[in-house]
């Protein structure tokens, strides 16, 4: 796996005299990921592109599948939760007339 993303641009070089000035761009391939909050794009050169591609997208399946597992450890998560207040009563039990339980008398 490549951390990153797989992109093709277009883009112009500068030149003043270039075909890119008339509107024929030229073609670019790069690595855009995030480092420390910022987004940097490295130019991939043709001899790696295919890996590249190949690489990028096997990361990136593998983070769809991190995050359907994190969604589905909170789903897991809550029916458990859901589960113990089915399955756990109170104690102690409640009584007709609305009082919980047996007072003590204290002996003075």
């Amino acid at each position: 796996m490549i951390r990153g993303t797989f992109v093709s641009q277009a883009r112009r070089c500068g030149k003043p005299t270039c075909r890119c000035t008339r509107g024929q761009l030229h073609p670019i391939t790069v690595l855009s990921a995030s480092v420390a909050g910022q987004t940097r794009n490295t130019y991939v050169p043709a001899a790696d592109r295919a890996r590249v591609q190949r690489l990028s997208q096997s990361y990136q399946s593998f983070r769809r599948a991190r995050a359907e597992l994190g969604r589905l450890a909170v789903r897991s998560v809550q029916i458990v939760d859901a589960l113990q207040d089915l399955l756990t009563e109170p104690y102690p039990p409640s009584t007709k007339g609305g009082k919980t339980g047996a007072r003590s008398r204290r002996k003075g």
